[in-house]
């Protein structure tokens, strides 16, 4: 255990709570990184249990200009695909922020790959982050069970299809045919050496 970071309660959601927005626009930690002018592993190094580092106040206000330039494009996109789901587009440091005060004793730094009680988007997002599910071919059967299995729910395709869509527009997946005609989606190849 002499391993184990430690970090404040405050630091450990503000790391979650920037982890769960971009899991739901769809932004790779690296899409991130790269987006607030840091390296290329940076957010990746924040959200590890490993790392030592915690989020600076101007790197969070940096995150939330990136995240509301994203999150305009998803709703832009949304909008494009005919849906009348409506999603945050404006994020201020305050949204990584808890609404009530939290102790100041340190707690570990754990960080979940794949949040529990999550919506299909972050589920997704999270798998494909994670873990090496995507490292060959998968239908969409196939992750609608692995997603409800971990989240222990009964989604439905439907509920995976706009981002799925949108994570092969961005290149995170790539459309593959199999056999009997269908589709099935996995990591493309330079994704997979990561």
């Amino acid at each position: 255990m002499g391993d184990e970071k430690r970090i404040t309660p405050i630091q450990l959601y503000n790391t979650n709570a920037i982890r769960s927005f971009r899991l739901d626009l769809d932004v790779s930690a690296t899409e991130l990184s790269v987006g607030i002018k840091k390296g290329p592993t940076y957010i990746g190094h924040l959200e590890s249990n490993a790392g030592d580092s915690y989020y600076s106040d101007d790197v969070m206000n940096r995150v939330a200009d990136f995240l509301s330039k994203a999150a305009k494009e998803k709703q832009a996109y949304l909008k494009s695909q005919k849906s009348r789901k409506k999603i945050k587009t404006d994020y201020t440091v305050h949204d990584f922020y808890p609404k009530k005060q939290l102790p100041e004793a340190k707690v570990s730094r754990v960080i979940e790959p794949i949040p529990k009680g999550s919506g299909p988007t972050i589920t997704l997002n999270a798998v494909l982050e994670t873990s090496d599910f995507f490292d060959i071919p998968r239908r969409l059967s196939e992750i609608v069970a692995h997603c409800n299995q971990l989240q222990n729910q009964k989604w439905k395709g439907s509920d995976f299809t706009q981002t799925i869509s949108r994570l092969v527009k961005k290149e995170r997946l790539q459309e593959v045919p199999v056999e009997g005609g269908f589709t099935a989606y996995v990591k493309p190849e330079e994704a997979k050496k990561d």
